[in-house]
């Protein structure tokens, strides 16, 4: 949708409330100069694209406009069609531009998921070098597995063939036991902010398999 704004003033009350793609932005406003406009505008919104408007027909002043950030400039009249296609390409322009950011953003998010499962991989082993009993390893795996430092799951349940082969038996869970448990789990880890080491050394040492619905 289009909005319009009649000065400068009218221009920033729309863009407090309303995200544009495109600003067709008249060099000479009732109250402000539209190049003075221009850099304010992009510092409020950096995505925003800007086409500048103007009467005078001076390269001095489009070559200026283009510096300080405007995608193009149109001098007045023009043509229906010219506006359409100087519209349409800041339009394409700018979708590229978020496409591309968008983009990097996900490479950057994948990059540390990486860098924290391996993160995890290494602290876990570590843990389990040090680590005698077999329960106390299994529980060191499974706070990795719920740590929001590592997989971020809410529960993690471990079964194990039993000495036959033949049948895999329970042996040890991490996780609320209700909505309402998992409510005050999550609190409290916001509120402590515990990285992955100090929550395998925290949780590795709370639960057991007594005292956890999970396990029960």
């Amino acid at each position: 949708f289009c909005l319009e704004a009649g000065d400068g003033q009218s221009l920033f009350q729309q863009m407090a409330n309303h995200r544009f793609a495109l600003i067709l932005l008249d060099i000479n406003l009732p109250d402000q100069n539209g190049m003075v406009l221009l850099p304010l505008i992009l510092n409020q919104d950096r995505e925003v694209g800007v086409i500048m408007l103007t009467g005078v027909v001076d390269v001095k002043t489009a070559m200026q406009a283009i510096r300080k950030g405007a995608f193009d400039y149109i001098s007045k009249p023009f043509a229906l069609e010219e506006l359409q296609l100087v519209v349409s390409r800041g339009l394409e322009k700018r979708r590229l531009e978020t496409e591309n950011r968008r983009y990097h953003q996900a490479i950057e998010e994948k990059t540390l998921r990486l860098e924290i499962l391996h993160s995890l991989s290494v602290k876990i082993a570590l843990s389990l070098l040090s680590t005698v009993e077999l329960e106390e390893m299994l529980r060191t795996v499974l706070v990795g597995i719920t740590a929001g430092e590592g997989l971020g799951l809410n529960r993690a349940f471990l079964a194990l063939f039993n000495t036959s082969k033949t049948v895999l038996e329970g042996k040890i869970a991490i996780g609320p036991g209700s909505p309402e448990e998992a409510g005050r789990i999550w609190a409290s880890l916001q509120e402590r902010k515990l990285n992955i080491s100090q929550a395998l050394e925290k949780y590795g040492r709370v639960c057991r398999l007594e005292n956890t619905r999970v396990n029960q």
